[in-house]
């Protein structure tokens, strides 16, 4: 049995992650630190677990376990994995799993060192959809990958549902590294070719000048490995009240391939043919299987793995930087 620890109950995704620990067999959480309770309680809810802890450094001297699962706000996650692995234990993060290179760079060779599992919450690579469309293009379905198009737009819900930490100075660290971290990893997933140069990016604030700090809309343009060129859009500019799914489209040498992830049908067009609907298809599972694979070395082709999701945290992170720096042209 895995015991498990959180560390930060700040945003529903860790309540997300907790549902999912307690579904698996070989795994259980001991103990929770928060030191906001009020807020933490809202995110627990009818999870019937109890704030136990008031942060890391009380959780790592007092506490007996295997993984850290962290879910605190935004700018505080780094140093408590770092922390973390430090202490000998895996990691599994909500996204993301830190807002600073730096931080990335000692998570990336403290896990290694101490062979350590660092998982994040990447959960677009267990819809179907994601899969087929990743068998699909790597097996040359429309040809080169030459164009990619991708729109993972958010409600902002600014005083009506979002947590209010997201609006307070710098705690949240970006929009492109809170949300682009899903369109990055897909595209790693689909294609096979990871970000190689940011070609532009800009996150600015629009809507709430009281918050001039806050990113509600991000948009960027990027080169892959083989050179074809990705736009996005993450902003928080989805209509509330209306479905936005992330959407992918992929334009290749042979053909054009479109992703809805509110569809369980992709479709494929290609010169001179009609439009084809394929069915997706794919394995189950989700990120705590995956991660409790990885632990025990089982062998086998893994939907995600750390070293998947430490490359696209530092892609997701330089398409940042890029933003927050204003430069072009920074290579990835």
């Amino acid at each position: 049995m895995y015991k498990v620890a959180v560390c930060g109950v700040r945003h529903g995704h860790i309540g997300s992650i907790i549902r999912q620990i307690n579904e698996h067999p070989e795994m259980q959480v001991i103990a929770v630190a928060e030191e906001n309770i009020a807020e933490g309680k809202k995110i627990l809810g009818a999870l019937k677990l109890e704030i136990t802890h008031n942060g890391i450094d009380e959780l790592l001297k007092s506490v007996d376990f295997d993984i850290l699962a962290v879910g605190d706000v935004y700018a505080k996650r780094g140093q408590e994995v770092i922390k973390g692995l430090k202490a000998g234990k895996h990691i599994i993060s909500d996204k993301p799993l830190c807002t600073r290179v730096e931080e990335l760079e000692q998570i990336e060779k403290i896990s290694s060192q101490k062979k350590l599992s660092v998982m994040v919450a990447l959960d677009l690579r267990f819809y179907v959809s994601i899969q087929t469309a990743a068998k699909l293009v790597r097996a040359g379905e429309i040809g080169d990958v030459s164009n990619v198009a991708v729109f993972g737009l958010h409600p902002l819900s600014y005083r009506a549902g979002r947590p209010d930490w997201y609006f307070e100075k710098g705690l949240h660290g970006g929009t492109i590294n809170d949300l682009m971290i899903h369109g990055v990893d897909a595209i790693n997933m689909i294609t096979g070719y990871p970000v190689a140069e940011v070609v532009g990016a800009r996150a600015w604030n629009f809507e709430i000048p009281e918050k001039p700090f806050f990113q509600d809309v991000a948009q960027g343009l990027l080169r892959l490995s083989n050179g074809a060129g990705v736009i996005f859009d993450v902003s928080y500019k989805a209509v509330p009240g209306h479905s936005t799914p992330w959407t992918f489209r992929f334009w290749g040498t042979e053909g054009e391939m479109i992703i809805d992830l509110s569809s369980p049908e992709l479709v494929i067009r290609k010169p001179g043919k009609p439009e084809k609907r394929v069915h997706a298809e794919g394995k189950a599972g989700d990120y705590i299987r995956e991660m409790v694979s990885e632990i025990k070395g089982e062998k086998g082709k893994k939907i995600l793995t750390t070293l998947d999701c430490l490359n696209s945290t530092r892609q997701t992170l330089l398409i940042q930087q890029a933003a927050d720096l204003k430069k072009s042209r920074i290579s990835v």
